[in-house]
């Protein structure tokens, strides 16, 4: 087992004594940071700054995927997904009303494209998000198939104990419209799905990690508002450069209320970027997820045994608004890098070969 995922252990001992603690809460910007993480340190930190490999390096390339095709998503055809290498492509037009459509989504040898126009769409309503045409990897839970797996390491979905060290890198680039993001959106449930229609339920996590944002604010456009609970400063590839980055916290029904439905957490990068090579560590994301539920919702979280928990699918794509009529990104690359050193180390991207 990997050292990463003895943090999940490590911090049950921490909830345990986080009651005794005199901790007091004060505002930066428009964030409640508890005093002991005011220095934004990563939550985990203290518990495991460094972790080891758990198995020989591999890259798993997702885009580009070898496949060609192009695609007009409708209403009608939104939930049909394209299999696309060890990919899932689905335009995911949630929010858009019967009969409209508007989103191209298409691949050739070097990139994966999106453009959306969606002058003739109808929202259901006016404001909100109305789609997020993706590219994912793993077991969709809202009926969305399967991927093709090519390599033993990652065959989704698996239990977060056991998961390899997972570096995602992507190149992309967005254009300048408002009410956008750029984000992953990964499902992890509290038992291992057996069907495409399971849905999701409350005790479900759903995490989302935005690189790219305009807009766009979790306190205030996800669903029912999230609420802030931690600033953080963790390693992230920009263009080759390894840098810790500010990234900030939301947690949306963290004490797991039956008539809210499944928990949302969202990671956030401080200063969005557009365009560009971004590199994270999902298991450094996922650890700061689970590390936020249980220092932040102890009472909720501390007998769900989160380690234990199951990592069904990785999205990565684009939200936006029937408010963004014009709208397209490109990602002219994207990979997974399989235990590769955690980018705690301070290695340069050019130890991450995403080709």
């Amino acid at each position: 087992m990997s050292r990463r995922w003895l943090v999940l252990f490590s911090i049950l001992f921490l909830v345990l004594i986080l009651p005794n603690l005199q901790t007091s809460i004060w505002n930066v910007g428009n964030l409640e940071i508890h005093e002991e993480y005011a220095n934004a340190v990563p939550l985990t930190n203290q518990l495991a700054p460094t972790f080891a490999k758990a198995g020989p390096e591999e890259e798993l390339t997702l885009v580009p995927s070898g496949s060609t095709f192009s695609d007009l998503w409708t209403v009608s055809n939104s939930s049909l997904p394209v299999i696309s290498g060890s990919t899932i492509i689905s335009g995911d037009l949630y929010g858009l009303q019967s009969g409209s459509k508007g989103v191209i989504m298409s691949e050739s040898d070097s990139s994966l494209s999106v453009s959306v126009n969606l002058k003739k769409a109808k929202a259901k309503s006016d404001d909100a998000i109305v789609a997020y045409p993706n590219i994912g990897y793993g077991f969709s839970v809202f009926g969305g198939g399967t991927s093709r797996y090519d390599t033993p390491l990652l065959e989704l979905p698996l239990q977060l104990n056991v998961l390899p060290e997972i570096v995602s890198e992507v190149n992309y680039s967005t254009t300048h419209a408002l009410r956008t993001d750029y984000a992953y959106d990964i499902w992890i449930t509290q038992d291992m799905p057996t069907s495409n229609t399971r849905t999701a339920v409350t005790g479900d996590i759903e995490l989302m990690i935005w690189t790219q944002y305009n807009d766009l604010f979790p306190q205030r456009d996800a669903g029912p508002p999230s609420q802030p609970v931690a600033s953080v400063d963790l390693p992230t590839l920009v263009n080759g450069a390894n840098e810790p980055l500010l990234w900030n916290i939301y947690v949306y029904n963290g004490a797991q209320s039956a008539d809210k439905g499944w928990t949302k957490v969202f990671i956030v990068l401080s200063d969005p970027i557009n365009s560009g090579t971004v590199g994270i560590d999902l298991g450094q994301m996922i650890s700061e997820m689970t590390a936020a539920l249980l220092v932040y919702y102890p009472s909720h979280w501390q007998s769900s045994n989160l380690s234990q928990y199951w990592l069904d699918q990785i999205s990565l794509g684009s939200e936006f608004a029937i408010k963004s009529p014009n709208y397209s990104w490109n990602a002219s690359s994207y990979c997974f890098l399989l235990n590769y050193p955690p980018l705690s180390e301070g290695l340069s991207g050019s130890s991450y070969p995403c080709a």
